[in-house]
C-alpha cells in the first residue's frame, strides 16, 4: 500500500502512524501535477483513492492525467468531483440517496453500514434539542470540520441562506 501526502507535515501522531502503516510513503506537496502523476504511474498503483477532493492541498489535477487505472473519491469531499477521471465515489445510502444520484458523475461503490470508518460502531442516542438548550423550532447550523473553517464569509453565506428557508 502506498500513501502520498499533498499537504504539509504537521508533525502529528496520526501522520506518523500513516507513514509507518504503509509500504511506501511519499511527501509530494512540492511536486508539479505531472511529476506527481508520473510518480504514481511509476509506483504501479491499480487503484488510487483520493481523500482530498475539492479541499485545501488537493492535487486532483494529477488525477486528471489518469495516473491509475481506477480512481476513487472518498471522505475529504463527499460530493461529486464533477470529473470524468474519477471512476467511483465510496458512499452509502444516507450520503447519496437515490434522489440525488443524477447529480453525480461517478459510479457509486456503496459501503454497507456507512461510508465513514469509525473505531466505534456503538453510538449514544442523539440528545434532544431541549437537552442542548436549543429552542424547539429553528435552524441549527453545524460545522463538522475544524473550527478555523468557519470564516466570516462562510458564516455570512449561512445567514443569507436563512432568507431562502
Amino acid at each position: 500500500m502506498s500513501a502520498y501526502s499533498t499537504g504539509p507535515d504537521d508533525g502529528s501522531a496520526v501522520r506518523r502512524r500513516v507513514e509507518q502503516g504503509v509500504d511506501r510513503f511519499r511527501a509530494v506537496q512540492a511536486l508539479q501535477a505531472s511529476d506527481l502523476a508520473a510518480a504514481i504511474v511509476a509506483d504501479g498503483l491499480d487503484i488510487l483513492v483520493d481523500l482530498t477532493g475539492h479541499t485545501e492541498h488537493s492535487r486532483s489535477e494529477a488525477l486528471a492525467l489518469r495516473c491509475a487505472p481506477v480512481q476513487v473519491s472518498y471522505l475529504g469531499f463527499p460530493g461529486t468531483m464533477g470529473a470524468p477521471w474519477i471512476d467511483f465515489l465510496l458512499t452509502d445510502e444516507g450520503l447519496t440517496p437515490p434522489q440525488v444520484r443524477h447529480w453525480f458523475d461517478e459510479a457509486f461503490a456503496l459501503v454497507p453500514g456507512g461510508y465513514l470508518v469509525s473505531p466505534s460502531a456503538a453510538r449514544a442516542p442523539a440528545p434532544s434539542r431541549e437537552m442542548l438548550g436549543l429552542p424547539a423550532n429553528g435552524v441549527v447550523f453545524c460545522c463538522f470540520n475544524a473550527s478555523y473553517k468557519i470564516r466570516s464569509d462562510v458564516f455570512a453565506a449561512w445567514m443569507l441562506s436563512l432568507i431562502h428557508i
